[in-house]
């Protein structure tokens, strides 16, 4: 059986991108994996919308804002508890491709010394959906700045990566 992952998905007073993203998930075409959201204390109808479109997730409703780290550390203390053997953090307001959880779990497991993976990112409206928003993330030491490889430019710039690179960091979206 495939490694069981568990996708986190932190909403906050945003239903709609929530559902969106959830909505690409259900293309996904891993065979072992579950969704997590985790609500960050939402104030408008955002829990009530989710449960009402997705009532088989599971869903952590949180009774106030704990911020974007502790929200996701929320989720992931979670799925640690049922057992995963990956964590997937997902940005709310992302869309992914149907081989993304397939893909990453492949690369995880083809080196025991990965610690870390995370997707292509593409921008999405209001930007051209050909447009790179982080092919890997890197810290220039020298200067103190981060940068995303490829951010902004045009897909067209870069050949398809074939292989996983080593990078400094993931972006949070993915």
């Amino acid at each position: 059986m495939s490694p069981f992952v568990v996708i986190v998905v932190l909403n906050w007073n945003n239903a709609p991108d929530t559902l969106t993203c959830l909505d690409s998930l259900r293309q996904l075409d891993y065979d072992n994996y579950r969704v997590m959201v985790v609500d960050n204390g939402s104030t408008d109808d955002s829990v009530k919308r989710i449960s009402a479109a997705f009532p088989t997730i599971d869903l952590l409703a949180l009774s106030t804002n704990l911020g974007y780290a502790e929200g996701n550390n929320v989720g992931i203390r979670a799925a640690l508890t049922i057992g995963a053997d990956y964590i997937f953090v997902l940005n709310n307001d992302t869309l992914v491709a149907s081989s993304t959880l397939t893909y990453l779990v492949e690369v995880a497991e083809s080196r025991p010394q990965i610690g870390l993976v995370g997707p292509a990112i593409y921008c999405a409206t209001p930007a051209p959906t050909d447009r790179i928003f982080a092919l890997g993330s890197f810290i220039d030491w020298a200067k103190g700045k981060t940068y995303h490889r490829g951010m902004f430019l045009p897909s067209a710039h870069y050949t398809p990566l074939t292989h996983p690179q080593p990078v400094d960091f993931i972006t949070g979206c993915g």
